[in-house]
């Protein structure tokens, strides 16, 4: 629902840095970015403000596909 925060853990040996972008399915901001990279076992919180659904990604591995996908009510 929107104002919940998601929280997103690092269990990966790379470091993570989220970027969230909306699917084109409102007008709201397009894109969520985490400012800092957090390591291994690190945590970062987002709190989607704006109903629809999110694509969020690790910046920090592009050589990787995986994605995950976040619907806000």
């Amino acid at each position: 629902n929107r104002g919940e925060n998601v929280r997103f853990v690092n269990g990966s040996t790379l470091s993570m840095r989220i970027e969230a972008d909306n699917a084109a399915t409102t007008t709201a901001p397009a894109m969520y970015q985490q400012a800092q990279s957090v390591g291994h076992n690190g945590m970062y919180e987002l709190s989607f403000e704006s109903s629809g659904v999110w694509i969020v990604k690790n910046l920090n591995d592009q050589s990787s596909d995986n994605v995950a996908v976040i619907y806000v009510k």
